[in-house]
């Protein structure tokens, strides 16, 4: 939760997120990111070995509205 405080504050100019294409078993998640608010400014794709699974690693910033 204290994420979605943060996004909705309006506290936070950029995003750096990592997305994990598996599923793993869990109960905690990033909230959804609302495009209207955000620009993707980057998308890197990796792929892990030892994982076994592909990557992003995601650069979002704020719109100014």
């Amino acid at each position: 939760k204290i994420y979605s405080l943060a996004l909705d504050k309006g506290i936070v100019d950029y995003l750096y997120l990592t997305l994990i294409l598996k599923d793993f078993e869990g109960d905690t998640h990033f909230p959804g990111i609302n495009n209207s608010f955000w620009d993707l400014i980057s998308d890197t794709g990796h792929f892990s070995e030892e994982e076994k699974c592909n990557f992003n690693f995601l650069l979002y910033k704020r719109k100014r509205i």
